[in-house]
């Protein structure tokens, strides 16, 4: 059989990288969602006190999104009839098939929720909003449990990992919302919240990007993948796809402007640089396993 080289190896996977994103943009909308309702809940101002409009949106982007990902996830499956009987199957789980449930459950319940702000039925929109933000925050961690249950993609503290997918849940919903602002204008006041999450997520999401690398870096099996992403094979799409494109420039966009144009090109930079440091994150721990069996195989 003829051995893959490490550009083969890991080249393919821009299936994985996508619904990581598009899962991530679906529940992080509907947290923020949740999280700038129970604000207002809190701060006793009525339920409905953030415009409509901005509750529709963002039940519109979670199931557009969640639609999008399950579209990929279906093109990632190389064997349907086997998935199909794991699906049907109570017995025989997978965590691929934990991931179908927990996405199909919040699909479910994001439309209810949709239905019951539609007809104003007050209590059923707050009990659906509880579940339903239960369930995205659940959907949010699905990528980092996938992932930490795959032996081929697991190369990265679990804890660190779940942070860091939650931060990106949280980053790609708020940049969902102000790129749909520029063209539908969801309200001040809300635009004004998305802002401040964004800023203060993505100055997390630096740092943990930084908790992870010092993690990884402790295992001295896995040192060479830090090495490779900060200094090697994948540095200039880390330093300039993500640090860069997907976390400065957005940073300094929403600090010191909202204009809606500038709003939209720091939502696709934050949207762009998720991908590629998800895509980066599944796929250099690929590359180094595969470059690392390669060098065993030309020096036997």
């Amino acid at each position: 059989m003829e051995n893959k080289s490490p550009k083969q190896a890991y080249s393919d996977d821009w299936k994985t990288s996508g619904y990581v994103l598009t899962n991530a943009v679906s529940s992080g909308a509907f947290m923020l969602l949740f999280i700038g309702l129970f604000l207002n809940h809190i701060l006793e101002q009525p339920f409905m006190s953030v415009r409509p409009s901005a509750i529709y949106t963002g039940a519109i982007i979670s199931l557009v999104f969640l639609t999008i990902t399950g579209f990929l996830l279906a093109k990632d499956i190389k064997d349907y009839p086997s998935f199909l009987r794991r699906l049907l199957n109570p017995t025989h789980k997978t965590p691929f098939v934990n991931g179908a449930y927990a996405i199909t459950i919040f699909g479910i319940l994001t439309l209810l929720f949709a239905i019951s702000i539609s007809y104003n039925w007050r209590v059923l929109s707050i009990i659906f909003i509880y579940l339903t933000a239960f369930s995205a925050f659940s959907v949010s961690l699905y990528t980092s449990y996938l992932l930490g249950h795959h032996k081929k993609k697991h190369h990265w503290n679990s804890f660190a990992l779940s942070v860091h997918m939650l931060g990106h849940s949280l980053m790609a919903g708020g940049a969902a919302y102000s790129i749909v602002d520029a063209f539908y204008h969801i309200g001040t006041t809300w635009g004004f919240y998305v802002d401040m999450v964004l800023q203060v997520v993505i100055l997390i999401n630096l740092v943990v990007n930084v908790l992870e690398f010092m993690l990884t870096w402790q295992n001295s099996h896995q040192s060479d993948l830090v090495k490779e992403i900060i200094s090697g094979k994948f540095s200039t799409l880390f330093w300039l796809g993500n640090v860069l494109i997907g976390n400065v420039i957005p940073f300094l966009i929403i600090f010191f402007t909202d204009l809606p144009l500038l709003q939209t090109v720091a939502g696709l930079g934050i949207i762009i640089g998720i991908y590629i440091i998800d895509k980066i994150w599944i796929d250099a721990p690929k590359y180094v396993n595969a470059r690392d069996r390669l060098s065993v195989i030309n020096n036997s």
